[in-house]
């Protein structure tokens, strides 16, 4: 049992995405423009927006790019003292322990012992950095399931401003035919929107009449969809409210950090130059004191 797990326990870690899931027989939207280059904004660290008044518990989205074809995604937990202790007391149970030594938390269940070392940031405890996805697009890779997952593959589509990574998954459902998962990537000001087609709606069985106005849905196993949707069809579904997930990220402001080191650079400078300036103009006024003189 890993630290996710422990997490999950007292539900502060909610998982991106439901285990049921839409797919599309080919990657979309037709008439988007295929793409070997990443976006610019898939990069840098970002917070979850929905948690980022609740200092408690944090969630981030971190990215590296490694070139402008080749990035990791990961995620981290950031939780308050009180957090951790209110952690600590739902893992307390008759059947299992917990208890925080330094910034090593210790978990008890059974035979078992886990150990999860938070990174220590002021007042947070930071969680290790989870990997979610590696993205290749010279090789027209996706990786999800690691270490030793079985990489698939990709096609990277933009429309607009907005971009569609189709990800090609193996025998899907009954069929046992490859079918293609959506992921939608949007940026707005500092804003990252995430949406994809695992399918929010707990009732979509007693809603696929409705859904079927939109675009043609037929069930492929216990927890699968297939639609066959154009570009006008496959829109209006993510338009959709309460259709699929959509988790909104702002970007934690390195640059911003970076931008207020230059102001305040910038205004050290400016006091140095007006102090120069000063000093000289003190000196001018000597030397004309004495000249008078």
């Amino acid at each position: 049992m890993n630290w996710r797990k422990l997490l999950l326990i007292v539900a502060y870690i909610l998982a991106l995405g439901g285990c049921t899931k839409m797919y599309f027989p080919k990657p979309l939207p037709n008439q988007g423009e295929t793409v070997m280059e990443l976006p610019q904004f898939l990069k840098g660290k970002f917070l979850k927006k929905q948690e980022k008044a609740d200092a408690g518990a944090m969630e981030f989205l971190e990215i590296k790019r490694f070139s402008d074809q080749h990035c990791k995604i990961y995620t981290y937990y950031a939780f308050s003292k009180d957090s951790i202790d209110q952690l600590i007391k739902g893992l307390n149970t008759d059947s299992s322990s917990a208890e925080l030594k330094g910034n090593t938390l210790i978990y008890t269940i059974s035979d078992s012992v886990e150990k999860t070392v938070f990174e220590l940031n002021g007042d947070l405890f930071y969680t290790p950095k989870d990997t979610v996805c590696e993205i290749d697009l010279s090789s027209a890779s996706f990786l999800d399931d690691f270490p030793d997952g079985e990489a698939k593959k990709l096609l990277l589509k933009k429309m607009g401003e907005v971009y569609y990574l189709n990800v090609l998954e193996k025998k899907v459902g009954d069929s046992g035919k490859d079918y293609w998962f959506v992921v939608k990537f949007d940026f707005l000001h500092s804003e990252l929107s995430i949406t994809n087609t695992s399918i929010k709606d707990s009732i979509i069985n007693k809603r696929l009449d409705y859904y079927n106005k939109i675009a043609r849905i037929e069930k492929i196993g216990s927890s699968q969809y297939l639609c066959s949707a154009g570009d006008e069809q496959f829109l209006k579904l993510f338009e959709e409210p309460g259709l699929f997930e959509t988790v909104v990220w702002e970007r934690v402001a390195n640059e911003q950090k970076s931008g207020l080191f230059n102001v305040l650079r910038l205004a050290v400078l400016g006091v140095l130059v007006v102090g120069l300036v000063f000093l000289g103009l003190r000196v001018v006024g000597k030397r004309r004191r004495r000249t008078k003189n």
